[in-house]
């Protein structure tokens, strides 16, 4: 099976963008941080690989945890997550969705950071794309498989 984060990607990647047009950033980060604490349990954990626990209870289950707390489109997500057997991975999800966040707002406070290179470097990461003057050796090791190197 591929990594875990590997398979987050594509989701954190969708979730990001559907929030970032829907301005609705901080909201998606507190819904994909209580989940994915709910997803990381030790109890959870078993039930999402319990072969007892069909995507339909599944889902109703996480969405059932997070109550009101849950918008319609964020639960949308969590029964998409559900069908293709995906809600172990909300932790790494909620990760990506940080960091993708996390760089979404340095770029609105500083908007000449990425325009000041002429060079970008995407990182592997979808939607990252970085300048030449940022590419140092700790955010170049960030972004890579774990076991492989730029030199």
């Amino acid at each position: 099976m591929a990594e875990a984060i590997t398979i987050a990607r594509p989701y954190a990647q969708a979730a990001f963008l559907f929030a970032s047009e829907q301005h609705t950033l901080k909201d998606w980060s507190d819904m994909l941080g209580l989940l994915a604490a709910i997803a990381d349990d030790k109890a959870m954990r078993e039930l999402i690989h319990s072969p007892h626990m069909s995507e339909k209870q599944l889902a109703d289950l996480f969405i059932s945890v997070g109550g009101d707390r849950l918008n319609e489109k964020f639960t949308n997500f969590i029964r998409v997550l559900a069908s293709n057997r995906r809600l172990e991975i909300l932790p790494e999800i909620a990760v990506l969705f940080e960091i993708q966040r996390r760089d979404a707002e340095a770029d609105r406070l500083d908007p000449d950071r990425l325009r000041s290179d002429a060079h970008f470097y995407r990182t592997g990461r979808p939607g990252d794309i970085i300048g030449h003057g940022q590419l140092t050796p700790e955010r170049s090791q960030r972004h890579l498989s774990p076991g492989r190197s730029l030199t």
